[in-house]
């Protein structure tokens, strides 16, 4: 089976947490870019003290390299106001307690995200729920948002 490897270079984290994948585009992939829009500036805070963001900015030089950008922002407001070089990939890790950000999760949210990517841009979104049953109304949202009507594949 032939794999086909695709080059991410410019992308987009939604929602910063633990700065997880950012800290790992930075440290493993030289060639790549990551901005991150984090609503919290306190969660920013508390990943550069207890989950080495400080340390990767400092070791990795991102600040004079460009490769990391933290972005202090609403995420929909982001996107709105968004103008530069579309995005190879976009991540969406947005909560609102144990929920998905709503304003994400809108007919028009997708559309708005679509315009942001790159031909053939990847976009992830992180959904915690049930696969079926009343639960699985967030999922079954962001299929109907984002054109998939086959959820039960396992290819959503």
């Amino acid at each position: 089976m032939k794999r086909t490897l695709l080059l991410l270079l410019i992308l987009l984290a939604l929602g910063g947490g633990g700065y997880t994948w950012p800290k790992h585009v930075v440290a493993h992939h030289p060639e790549s870019r990551i901005d991150v829009v984090e609503l919290d500036p306190t969660v920013t805070a508390v990943a550069g003290r207890y989950f080495f963001l400080d340390r990767c900015i400092e070791e990795f030089e991102t600040e004079a390299t460009g490769r990391l950008g933290l972005v202090c922002d609403d995420a929909l407001h982001y996107l709105e106001t968004y103008a530069g070089a579309p995005y190879d990939a976009i991540a969406n890790d947005l909560f609102s307690g144990k929920n998905p950000v709503e304003s994400l999760m809108t007919e028009d949210a997708a559309r708005l995200v679509r315009s942001r990517l790159a031909d053939g841009g990847l976009y992830v979104v992180n959904v915690i729920t049930a696969l079926t049953g009343a639960a699985a109304a967030p999922l079954r949202a962001a299929a109907f948002f984002f054109g998939v009507s086959d959820i039960g594949s396992g290819r959503f």
